[in-house]
């Protein structure tokens, strides 16, 4: 998993927990872009792992270290939290591995004013995030407004698929 979610890092916060539920059905890595590098398991089937640096040194060592954690154990599923910076890299992880390649949107990016928001973000989300979102196989949305979206993007339905966001409650995730 390629994550921008920062708060992964701190054991105690909710999304941790979240990864270490999701942790009892298969084993899960996870690269944070950070400026410190950082290496921890959150249980014995969650790792992670931030990359430190600057953004460009961030990118270049999310594809360096996911290539290594995908060779060493034999990885065939690889999501992504956006489409566009992580995105870049899954997509060529994809490329370099054979890996299926998932995009997580948990936003409505394409059917809202979000992309318009600089210069930035629109090479970000207009260029390189379709180019990204078109390569994947698979495509995680949190609902159906999204899903619309995409599809007016000319996206094929077939690799949407709508599954929000679970909420961690203190004795485990629920629905």
């Amino acid at each position: 998993m390629l994550s921008l979610d920062k708060k992964i890092l701190d054991k105690n916060s909710p999304v941790a927990k979240r990864m270490i539920e999701y942790g009892k059905l298969d084993e899960l890595f996870i690269i944070i872009p950070d400026k410190q590098k950082k290496s921890l398991d959150l249980s014995e089937t969650v790792h992670v792992e931030s990359t430190g640096g600057g953004k460009i040194r961030q990118f270049f060592r999310l594809k360096k270290i996911g290539e290594k954690i995908i060779k060493e154990n034999d990885i065939k599923f690889i999501t992504v939290q956006d489409p566009s910076f992580s995105g870049n890299v899954g997509r060529w992880l994809k490329n370099k591995t054979g890996a299926i390649l998932e995009i997580q949107l948990h936003g409505d990016f394409y059917g809202s004013d979000f992309y318009k928001n600089g210069v930035k973000d629109r090479i970000g989300y207009l260029f390189f995030g379709k180019r990204n979102i078109r390569a994947a196989d698979k495509i995680r949305v949190v609902g159906e407004r999204v899903r619309e979206s995409l599809i007016k993007l000319g996206i094929d339905v077939g690799k949407i698929y709508i599954q929000p966001v679970i909420p961690v409650k203190e004795k485990g995730i629920v629905s």
